[in-house]
């Protein structure tokens, strides 16, 4: 079924302009099958995400590497205080 909307402008004695337009059929179609892809395509992201560590770990497993990371920044910080024990001594010897 085809659909046209017409529109005219007049004066007192003549028509001016005169302009018929057809409108689209299916439009409420192309909307719900947009609607349908957009939702699959962001179901799709979710879907595809990693494991938390407390969801992919043994609890075994994850205490170990919770105190390989407490081990490594205590290193570090010992590191840190000797370099800046170092810049001290370098400071204030000058």
């Amino acid at each position: 079924m085809n659909c046209a909307i017409g529109i005219s402008v007049a004066a007192e004695k003549e028509e001016l302009h005169a302009a018929e337009a057809e409108l689209r059929a299916g439009i409420a179609d192309l909307l719900s099958a947009r609607r349908a892809f957009r939702g699959a395509r962001r179901s799709r992201k979710a879907r595809c995400r990693k494991l938390r560590l407390s969801q992919s770990r043994p609890p075994e497993a994850q205490a170990a590497l919770t105190s390989a990371r407490w081990t490594s920044r205590i290193k570090l910080r010992h590191k840190f205080k000797d370099a800046q024990s170092i810049l001290q001594k370098n400071y204030y010897s000058n």
